[in-house]
């Protein structure tokens, strides 16, 4: 995962297919989301995701725990929206580029 942040970070960078880049990115984040973050806001695992060890669980220890995340995640769905990219929208091989 480390990987594919610094290559979608160079990609953000150059500016090159951003909205793409950033789809990539938000799947990531929504993954390392669910995996470390939700255990903390239940206080048990989720399936195979253990909560790290804490003084308290909850909704303000998830909130704490997940600031950046969740900060990534709504930049992300800010570039997503404003780049226009067309998620699951195909153009048929007849229509042209418009």
């Amino acid at each position: 995962m480390i990987l594919v942040r610094l290559i979608v970070g160079l990609v953000f960078l150059l500016n090159l297919y951003a909205g793409d880049a950033a789809l990539v990115l938000l799947a990531v984040t929504i993954a390392a989301i669910i995996a470390a973050k939700i255990p903390i806001l239940l206080g048990k695992p989720l399936g195979p995701f253990a909560p790290i060890k804490l003084n308290d669980y909850g909704w303000l220890s998830f909130f704490h725990e997940a600031r950046a995340e969740l900060c990534l995640f709504f930049s992300l769905l800010a570039i997503v929206i404003d780049s226009g990219v067309r998620v699951g929208r195909r153009r048929r091989w007849y229509q042209s580029g418009k």
